[in-house]
Formats: structure tokens, sequence, C-alpha cells
């Protein structure tokens, strides 16, 4: 019997397609992400800063923090297309990988950074009026 669209979306449907199609994809992903992991770990899959080894809670860590930028230039640049496209460019730098707690925390203290210099600007402008209300 020939190859038709219904013949094969009938196949990917019956429980043989989806059982037979899934895991290969499941471990190549998991694979890709093992690979990247490890290179972006220095040679280990592993947190930088703090060693947890658990690959479910594993993340790559954009190092200047430009994550978000970066997946606005680029189309598919995340989950598994993100891996395969740092693959083919050769694990380019600016990556580092950490695990979920030390990437939040990273991310709070980045935060807290940022409140602090709008703190001290807004300081600065309302002691300038304040000034300025004086000498009138």
């Amino acid at each position: 019997m020939p190859w038709s669209r219904e013949r094969h979306r009938a196949y990917c449907e019956s429980p043989r397609g989806r059982l037979s199609r899934y895991p290969m994809a499941e471990r190549m992903r998991q694979r890709m992400k093992r690979e990247a992991l490890t290179y972006y770990g220095d040679g280990k899959c592993a947190c930088i800063a703090c060693g947890f080894d658990n690959i479910d809670a594993l993340t790559l860590d954009h190092i200047s923090d430009d994550g978000a930028a970066e997946r606005r230039r680029t189309p598919n640049f995340k989950g598994y297309g993100m891996l395969a496209r740092l693959r083919t460019l050769g694990w380019p730098p600016g990556y580092q990988t950490l695990c979920a707690n030390c990437n939040l925390m990273k991310e709070v203290a980045r935060r807290r950074e940022i409140v602090e210099a709008r703190r001290s600007v807004l300081k600065s402008v309302l002691v300038g009026q304040a000034q300025l209300v004086v000498r009138r």
C-alpha cells in the first residue's frame, strides 16, 4: 500500500506508532541536553557554582544576562531548538551550567542591583529638587 498522509496519521495515532516514535526523540533530547550541560559545566554535568548534578534541575545560564534579548533576536531559541543551534555553532562561549537554585539566586541578585541603582538615582533627583526648593 503506498504512503499517504491519512495512513501516516493513523499510524502515528496508533499505540504502536506513539510508542515507537517518542522514546527515541526523548533519548535524543536527553543526550543533547547532557552534552550541552557537560560542555558548559567545564567537563562535568554539574552546577559550576555548587556542584549539584541532578540533570533534571540543571539549566543553561546566559553569563551576560541577555537571554531575553537573544530569544527575541533568534526564533526557536528555547529548549531543544536552543541546544541544537548551540551545537551547530560549535558551542559558542557565553553560557554556563547552573542548577535551578543557583540560577534563581543569580537572578535575584541582579534584580536587587537594578533596584538599588534606581533608588540611588531617585534619591539624587529628590535631593536635587529639595535643594532647589530650599534655595528659593
